[in-house]
């Protein structure tokens, strides 16, 4: 006899998989990469931002210049640094357009909690509009998909194959759904 946890964690990879299914069939939703100076969402600066469709096209890919210098810390794991952004458009520059291209969609993202919180920070800081769409998170999704045992509920799991760029971690997030809708 199946005990109750197997079947919960049974359940969840379940409910994974038909999520990813439907996410596929749909085209209500985009997904959003940033990378940062920082892992502080109440400091950082977003440095590139990448939106891409359900298909896996590139709706945004840009470098962003933050106005403040990227810590070598953080240059080490997306490689992008202050002589890359010289010159590249502000948040605010391309703010409008982040906000054309995610209108009436859902946003899907590899923790949501980041790079929401990040955007809700860049947007506060420089009086822009918030983003108010629907978010939904893909590490929660994948972490129930893996059913490894963590703290609480499920294990969070790192993006399989992720560059560290923001269209590379689009990418292959994108291909983790389509994984978990073929299991």
């Amino acid at each position: 006899m199946e005990s109750s946890l197997t079947h919960m964690v049974r359940q969840d990879r379940m409910n994974s998989i038909v999520w990813a299914q439907d996410a596929l069939d749909a085209s209500d939703w985009v997904l959003i990469d940033t990378e940062t100076t920082g892992l502080s969402t109440r400091f950082a600066r977003v440095v590139e931002v990448a939106i891409v469709s359900p298909a896996g096209v590139p709706i945004i890919n840009t470098l962003i210049d933050p106005g403040v210098p990227i810590p070598n810390d953080a240059s080490k794991i997306h490689g992008i640094t202050d002589a890359m952004v010289k010159g590249a458009p502000s948040i605010g520059d391309v703010w409008e357009l982040i906000s054309v291209s995610i209108l009436g969609k859902k946003i899907l993202c590899y923790n949501v909690d980041y790079d929401q919180k990040i955007l809700e920070c860049e947007a506060n800081r420089k009086g822009l509009p918030l983003i108010e769409n629907q978010w939904e998170c893909v590490m929660l999704k994948y972490a129930d998909f893996v059913g490894e045992p963590g703290f609480g509920h499920y294990r969070y799991q790192k993006l399989p194959s992720a560059g560290h760029r923001a269209l590379d971690d689009c990418l292959a997030t994108i291909d983790l759904i389509r994984l978990m809708a073929r299991a």
